[in-house]
C-alpha cells in the first residue's frame, strides 16, 4: 500500500462501502484517516473520511450483533 494516496485508499474503502464490505471499508478508510493525518490542511478530508468509518463500524456491530 506505500504507492496509494490518500485519495486512493479512500476510492477503495468507498467502493466497498458501496458494495455493503464494512469489513474492508473499516480497513480501508482507517488507512486513509492514518495517512490523511501526515498531510498538512486535510481537515474536511479527514472528517469525510471518519463518516465512512463510523457509518461502517455501526454497521459491522448491528451484523455481529454486538
Amino acid at each position: 500500500m506505500a504507492g496509494l494516496s490518500v485519495a486512493d485508499c479512500f476510492e477503495v474503502g468507498r467502493q466497498a462501502y458501496l458494495g455493503e464490505d464494512f469489513y474492508h471499508t473499516i480497513m480501508w478508510m482507517e488507512e486513509a484517516y492514518e495517512r490523511s493525518m501526515l498531510k498538512p490542511n486535510v481537515n474536511e478530508t479527514a472528517g469525510i473520511i471518519l463518516d465512512y468509518l463510523q457509518f461502517a463500524h455501526y454497521k459491522v456491530q448491528v451484523v455481529m450483533g454486538y
